[in-house]
């Protein structure tokens, strides 16, 4: 049986990626993991020397304002917020 090779991934989102350089010893981390950087859309890619990979990720308008204005307005926050979250603001009567 051939032996499993497994590789670490480290993922870092735009403004993370953008401050790598300040990273405490950056430059040994291609060495320990493969930086895997994300891209939202309507953005510039993130770009840096220590970047392997980039992912574009699709992006949700989410907002705080807008979940409140959605339960405020009887409409369902499903998918927008983690299930307790949504258990919560119903439970507490929030928003209403």
């Amino acid at each position: 049986m051939a032996p499993l090779i497994t590789r670490l991934v480290q993922t870092v989102v735009p403004a993370h990626a953008a401050e790598l350089g300040d990273w405490y010893e950056a430059e040994a981390l291609p060495a320990l993991a493969d930086v895997v950087a994300f891209a939202r859309p309507g953005a510039e890619p993130p770009a840096h020397r220590l970047i392997s990979r980039v992912v574009a990720v699709p992006a949700l308008d989410v907002s705080a304002t807008g979940v409140r204005q959605r339960v405020a307005a009887g409409r369902s926050i499903r998918y927008l917020v983690p299930d307790a979250v949504r258990d919560y603001i119903a439970t507490h009567g929030l928003y209403r």
